[in-house]
């Protein structure tokens, strides 16, 4: 499946601000973030299923989380606030 969704980087980019705030600020707002990329992309997707592990899989995904949730600490916790987050 392919969600429409451009990411740009840039020095000032809130994601570069993560690494300061305390472990538990960074946890929640990677959390926010995966669900806000499902809550804005689930209008345009007709396959709610599909959108819902890519967004998912992006929370778990070491390489993208690496620096906001050390590995120990992501389980179904996690998952479960994320749910919490999304409009289904």
């Amino acid at each position: 499946m392919n969600v429409p969704y451009h990411k740009r980087h840039h020095a000032t980019n809130e994601h570069s601000t993560w690494k300061h705030k305390p472990l538990n600020e960074r946890i929640s707002s990677w959390i926010y973030h995966c669900a806000t990329l499902y809550n804005i992309s689930k209008d345009y997707v007709n396959d709610k299923t599909a959108l819902y592990d890519i967004c998912k899989d992006r929370l778990f995904c070491k390489k993208l989380n690496i620096g906001y949730i050390p590995i120990t600490r992501i389980n179904d916790d996690l998952l479960c606030q994320f749910e919490e987050k999304i409009n289904v």
